[in-house]
């Protein structure tokens, strides 16, 4: 990752409409079961095959509620144009590193890149990480340096006008003697460009004595050459025999790969080293087809504007994931600048409506399918997410690009450090993770600071005691441990309210022990478990409670006190909500690919709060005086997916109440004629309602004893 990046080759970029929206959010192609649209690729021979897992999934796989939260530390002071000023783009971490440090749980050093300009290498210690509330720089404690920064490539390689690198350590393999640091180089711009970029050095930075460069294969750069990572040697023995290195790169603009890529490769098995120049045998791991490609073989809501700048092979116990860390475009995107599409610009790239940081994780048994030959290398996705924009320090806007950069991992202490690049000023943060499975202590100590806390003025006790009336709402923070799912919240218009009023939900949800809030337009506001309404509302931008302005909610921030309505519904346990019979009309197949685009926008949020529950409402039908019987089939086409395994499955704190189903008559997809107010008028009628509210009230209590016992 190269944070100065702004500029794009135009002519790479193959006559890009620049208006068009961008590629996520469309329907995947099914992977044909034989080579065609692949990637030209090279697999490892099949090993002997073994007794099936017989685990669940997320019994085997590190989910995002494994990982905690453990702070911050800064970075040290370097020498200018060298230093840790603009860095952020490879780091790796190394087990033996610092040996006379403190015995305070955080052993090890940590190899990382300099100033983009050069790229140099120095190792630091790892001081203990601070959790500072406020965000506070002066909190935090800043690694010293082990070694200063050098020159470990020498003249392996030319001048590169915007170099893309990566970084990793492992110990003495085949016939070496030492560990090696492996590094790749290459330019961020080499479209079909497939150079020798990858090679290793000794670790001490002053005399590095490099090998290589090697080439990956036949791939392109595009594909191999910014981050590389470790294999479990058990995991690669049995997959990827020789071979404990993976390399990849994601190129935006879907140049190369249209999501993050993976080929395991081990350098030591061709020579102690290579000859120079060599070609590696490579074995992909994960490989989606690029731009030019005739079959859209894509990252699930992928965006030409993403950007996954790291990567990580979690272990912790008996589960595993592969991660990768990075920068996640969201809505519309585009090339040109952030106001938007444009060729002769400053600032010009691949742009979106919004960017979050945001973690992916693969399931290593998809990618030892791929090594086997057994699924396509495009046929992986990830099976969570986790946003951490939370916990960085320097995310500013909406639209800020590079909010992570590189990652590393300590697999015996199972501590994940990732860069946040122009954090301190110019230079960069690392953060730290602890990864434990279920039932495991987290072993390493991290330090708190108090937040600071404030005296109410006299101005504040004085509204208090003028408008005691006002009724507030509860408080349940968005990072509570899980609790009793107590506090349900219900987003609405007004087929909601008629819900709530005319089928009784309040009153059941009481009577089964639960506190029911509601909010509708913003004129009503949010009312209070007993019925009363508080006067105030959460601020719904522009009303709009459609598959857009929900998305739209969803990419706000979380912020504490609330001002903003995703920070407002986060203060309860369970959150429903519904878009209204207007999005049921559905004129096009763009337009329900847009539908599904935003529902997995938002499905990706609430991936990152698995403390919550999540109850999403399909929208009731139309009738037919307001559609047709091709909106009223694609509306029936929506609602499924919402309710189906696609949407679901792997999201086990998401739950869909299919109030389109309980409502619209299966033999034209328009509201039933029983549960008609008239022949003008969609919303359901009080019938409808004195039937649907109390499976609604039950079906809240069913998730809630669902996902409280799993």
């Amino acid at each position: 990752m190269n944070w100065r990046l702004i500029g794009y080759n135009v002519a790479l970029m193959l006559g890009i409409i620049l208006l068009a929206a961008c590629a996520g959010g469309e329907e995947r192609e099914e992977a044909p079961t034989g080579a065609e649209g692949a990637a030209t690729v090279e697999r490892a021979a099949s090993p002997v095959a073994e007794a099936p897992d017989t685990r669940t999934a997320s019994e085997r796989l590190v989910q995002p509620t494994d990982l905690t939260y453990l702070g911050a530390f800064r970075l040290p002071d370097g020498p200018e144009g060298i230093g840790w000023q603009y860095s952020g783009s490879a780091m790796a971490y190394y087990p033996d590193g610092d040996p006379d440090g403190p015995d305070d749980g955080y052993p090890g050093s940590i190899f990382g890149t300099g100033h983009d300009w050069n790229q140099y290498v120095s190792e630091i210690s790892i001081p203990v990480p601070v959790v500072s509330p406020g965000k506070n720089l002066d909190d935090l404690d800043t690694a010293t340096t082990l070694q200063e920064f050098q020159n470990i490539r020498g003249d392996l390689f030319g001048e590169f006008e915007i170099p893309r690198v990566g970084l990793a350590y492992l110990p003495a393999q085949g016939e070496q003697t030492t560990g090696k640091l492996y590094f790749c180089w290459a330019q961020h711009m080499g479209e079909g460009e497939t150079n020798p970029s990858h090679g290793w050095s000794e670790l001490d930075l002053s005399k590095p004595q490099p090998a290589g460069p090697w080439r990956i294969g036949d791939y392109w750069n595009y594909v191999t050459t910014d981050y590389i990572l470790a294999i479990p040697q058990e995991w690669a023995d049995a997959n990827t025999p020789g071979m404990y290195l993976a390399t990849g790169r994601f190129r935006d603009g879907g140049q190369g790969a249209r999501g993050p890529s993976l080929l395991a490769y081990g350098p030591w098995n061709e020579g102690n080293p290579p000859a120079p120049h060599s070609t590696l045998p490579a074995t992909p791991l994960l490989l989606y087809t690029d731009v030019t490609a005739d079959n859209d073989f894509t990252l699930d809501n992928y965006r030409e504007s993403d950007e996954w700048s790291g990567g990580a092979w979690l272990t912790a116990g008996d589960e595993s994931a592969v991660i990768f860390v990075g920068t996640k475009g969201q809505g519309n995107c585009w090339y040109g600048n952030p106001d938007g599409p444009c060729l002769d610009c400053e600032n010009r790239g691949w742009w979106s409506d919004a960017f979050v940081g945001q973690i992916l994780f693969y399931d290593p048994a998809d990618l030892a399918a791929v090594a086997r030959g057994e699924m396509e290398p495009y046929g992986p996705q990830p099976y969570a997410t986790l946003d951490i924009d939370e916990y960085l320090y320097h995310v500013e806007s909406s639209q800020q690009k590079y909010h992570v950069g590189a990652a590393s991992f300590d697999r015996e202490r199972g501590l994940l450090y990732v860069f946040e690049p122009l954090a301190d000023a110019d230079k960069s943060l690392v953060h730290v993770w602890q990864v434990a499975a279920e039932g495991t202590a987290v072993r390493a100590p991290a330090t708190q600071v108090a937040a600071p806390t404030e005296t109410p003025g006299a101005e504040a006790v004085a509204e208090e005691t003028e408008e005691p009336e006002q009724q507030e709402e509860p408080v349940a923070p968005a990072n509570a441990e899980m609790g009793d799912f107590g506090r349900v919240m219900l987003l609405h218009h007004s087929t909601g309210a008629n819900l709530i009023q005319q089928g009784g939900v309040r009153e059941r949800l009481t009577d089964l022990g639960y506190e029911f809030y509601d909010h509708g337009y913003n004129e009503d506001g949010l009312v209070l478990a007993d019925g009363t309404s508080t006067g105030t509302n959460f601020d719904v931008p522009d009303d709009n409670t459609d598959p857009d302005g929900l998305a739209n909610i969803f990419t706000q921030p979380l912020d504490d006190p609330p001002d903003n309505t995703f920070s407002h519904l986060m203060q309860y346990d369970v959150i429903a909500f519904k878009s209204c019979f207007p999005t049921s009309n559905i004129q096009s197949d763009e337009q329900l690919a847009d539908y599904k685009s935003y529902y997995l926008s938002i499905r990706d949020r609430m991936d990152e709060y698995p403390n919550k529950i999540f109850i999403v409402i399909t929208p009731p039908p139309e009738i037919p005086n307001d559609s047709d019987s091709a909106a009223a089939a694609r509306a029936r086409d929506w609602a499924s997916w919402l309710a189906s395994d696609e949407y679901l499955s792997g999201h086990a704190n998401v739950f869909t109440f299919n109030f389109f189903d309980l409502l619209a008559d299966p033999s034209d997809n328009m509201l039933r004629a029983e549960y008609r107010t008239d022949e003008w008028d969609a919303h359901p009628n009080e019938l409808a309602n004195q039937t649907i509210g109390p499976l609604f009230a039950d079906f809240v209590d069913q998730a809630v004893t669902t996902y409280a016992a799993r």
